[in-house]
């Protein structure tokens, strides 16, 4: 299975890199159109959230309950992480092909 899946993604990921290479409009990267700027609110909710965890803890530890963490943490993101790359590997293959190969691309 793991073959086919890295087939699929080396696949998906040649056909996107001559797609972006033949688009006349060239797009910025991700990282360039943030914000420069962060508020400190954003830095105050990124602290919180190891307190909250600590705090879950404490109370689930205190009220003796024993729940599989690391098992509803494996299902969960293994769930989110097959749909975002089947979603992905959809939006890729709605997107039309180029009818031609630039020399740059076909080595």
């Amino acid at each position: 299975m793991l073959p086919l899946c890295l087939g699929i993604t080396f696949w998906a990921l040649r056909k996107n890199r001559i797609a972006e290479s033949l688009n006349v409009e060239s797009r910025p990267d991700a990282i360039s159109v943030f914000d420069q700027k962060v508020r400190p609110l954003n830095y105050a909710m990124l602290f919180a959230i190891p307190a909250v965890a600590t705090g879950i803890d404490f109370v689930a530890l205190a009220a003796d309950l024993r729940v599989p963490t690391n098992r509803v943490v494996y299902y969960g993101a293994s769930l989110i992480g097959s749909l975002m790359w089947v979603s992905s590997i959809v939006i890729l293959l709605r997107n039309p092909t180029p009818t031609h190969l630039p020399e740059s691309i076909v080595r």
